[in-house]
């Protein structure tokens, strides 16, 4: 069952990415109807502040990561941030990497999206709430921060894909997979946390 609703939210969100891509692309293709306040002029431009929000959204879980594992009152859970976060470590050479493909300077465009979704482990008072709601909370923030990062890199992916970048399509696959990875770990700790 949890398999079946994996694959059928997969569907959903590669719709979602085609429908963004092809707004995008069609806004691109014709600037008189774009209603874009970023001015995006063109694909390259799209894929370079896209990856320098991903950049930044990286930098914020990375900065999170270690008090997630702390508020984590199940073991499982806990080893699913820690894990997280040993890996966010290399996360710099990474993105070096993709911003190289690019021919871009490695710097952020802050990305508020993942910034107000981290925003609600500050609403969190451990003191005020049972473990499991926090465990629980813990899991929501955790499934919002992967399927923005999923919708985020297959949009890239598929950036890379148009713009003929087969090396820097690879090295996104490679962090969607990743991605993906932790999203699997993270739906696999639901069973142990109890909604009460």
């Amino acid at each position: 069952m949890r398999n079946a609703r994996r694959s059928d939210r997969r569907v959903v969100d590669e719709r979602v990415v085609r429908c963004r891509l092809v707004f995008t692309f069609t806004d691109v293709d014709n600037p008189k109807k774009r209603s874009d306040p970023m001015e995006l002029h063109d694909i390259r431009e799209m894929a370079s502040h896209e990856l320098r929000r991903m950049y930044s959204a990286h930098r914020q879980i990375e900065d999170k990561l270690p008090k997630m594992k702390q508020m984590a009152s199940l073991p499982f859970l806990a080893e699913c941030f820690e894990d997280e976060d040993l890996k966010a470590k290399n996360h710099g050479e990474h993105f070096q990497e993709l911003f190289n493909q690019l021919g871009i300077d490695l710097e952020e465009n802050e990305d508020a999206t993942m910034r107000s979704i981290l925003a609600e482990l500050d609403d969190l008072e451990p003191d005020k709430s049972s473990p499991a709601v926090i465990d629980a909370k813990l899991v929501d923030i955790g499934r919002k921060m992967n399927l923005y990062l999923e919708a985020s890199y297959g949009t890239l992916s598929d950036v890379a894909e148009q713009m003929r970048l087969r090396h820097f399509g690879e090295l996104l696959h490679n962090r969607l997979h990743e991605v993906d990875q932790a999203a699997e770990k993270l739906l696999n700790a639901v069973p142990d946390v109890v909604y009460v």
